[in-house]
């Protein structure tokens, strides 16, 4: 399916903060802050990366997950910085 999704999220507590940065990480890149920009396969993975960031969420801390379609995300707008990384169809192993 190919989505691309943006997480964001505002945490209070700085421990929870770096644990849900170091989880996203491994999903996508930080385009901002407490802004990830991810390449994920189907829905269910975004459920399953939620389903990982929840337990690190605080009372009155929040997250925020948007999905685009292939179709919709070349309608990303921005200004600075670079434009949302493109999903690459291999990986170079080194």
């Amino acid at each position: 399916m190919n989505l691309f999704a943006v997480v964001c999220y505002d945490i209070s507590d700085d421990r929870s903060r770096l644990a849900v940065a170091h989880l996203l990480m491994g999903y996508g890149i930080r385009v901002q802050k407490s802004v990830f920009e991810c390449c994920v396969d189907t829905l269910g993975e975004i459920g399953r990366i939620r389903s990982l960031l929840e337990p690190l969420l605080g009372e009155g801390d929040s997250l925020r997950i948007y999905t685009l379609c292939p179709k919709d995300r070349g309608d990303v707008l921005f200004d600075g910085g670079l434009p949302p990384e493109e999903e690459a169809d291999f990986v170079l192993l080194e």
